[in-house]
């Protein structure tokens, strides 16, 4: 508007090259103020052609940011469409090493379960014999497997001319001390062993025993990170005393 003004006024106002009225430049000489006129209307019109180039280089470089991030969200999606494969290399022979020397911490759970697992197979008798004697080796001394076996031959007719079954059931495992240091845990097993005959006659007895076990690794033989290593048992009227006497200090000094 101020533009129009000077251009259409009789007495026009020469502009500075900014496009404001510069009162030093007033002059009658209308052939100075149109010169500096003209200068101002090129200027605005180089501005503005300025600004559409800017403007339309934002818009190219806006565009190339949404066609970016359009190629990031689409190889996010198809990448979550795929499995996830994960690879664990095998340890090191340093690794190893530490693994079968290392001290392994004896905890009361995976103690307990141990011997909930496998003690009552040693006393789970049919008139076959020991059908889980195979399954506990490895996880018992020899020793106490063929001294079971032994028992077995001896009484081998009676149990099968009886139709006797023997099974244990573990109520409690109470008293146990453990040496990290010497990688071994000694228990006392309190329970009961059930007999039947014929299929019709039940009997119970008292069980008692002092188990030591020793820290084992973990392998295919031995699932387990324990090993029996002796188990002293006392069944009946004597399993009841040996509540009061049962020393497992002893037994894990042995």
């Amino acid at each position: 508007m101020l533009l129009y003004y000077v251009l259409n006024s009789e007495e026009k106002t020469p502009l500075n090259h900014i496009g404001y009225i510069d009162e030093s430049l007033k002059s009658d000489d209308k052939p100075i103020n149109k010169i500096y006129t003209g200068l101002s209307i090129q200027r605005r019109i180089f501005d503005m052609a300025f600004s559409i180039h800017e403007q339309r280089l934002v818009g190219v470089i806006l565009a190339l940011l949404f066609l970016a991030s359009g190629c990031v969200w689409a190889i996010n999606y198809e990448l979550s469409k795929k499995q996830t494969f994960v690879l664990r290399a095998p340890l090191s022979l340093k690794q190893e090493a530490q693994k079968l020397t290392g001290s392994v911490s004896i905890s009361y759970d995976q103690l307990a379960f141990f011997i909930i697992a496998v003690l009552p197979r040693l006393y789970s008798v049919d008139e076959n014999g020991y059908p889980f004697l195979p399954l506990i080796q490895g996880l018992i001394d020899p020793s106490i497997i063929s001294h079971a076996e032994a028992g077995f031959n001896q009484l081998g007719s009676e149990l099968k001319s009886n139709h006797m079954t023997q099974t244990l059931t573990v109520t409690a495992i109470n008293d146990v001390i453990a040496d990290e240091k010497l990688g071994r845990a000694a228990a006392y097993v309190k329970g009961n062993v059930c007999v039947t005959l014929n299929q019709a006659r039940v009997l119970f007895y008292p069980y008692r025993a002092q188990v030591l076990l020793a820290v084992n690794p973990v392998g295919l033989l031995n699932p387990y990170p324990f090993y029996i290593l002796k188990c002293e048992e006392k069944i009946g009227a004597k399993a009841i005393e040996w509540d009061l006497q049962h020393d497992n200090k002893r037994f894990l000094d042995l």
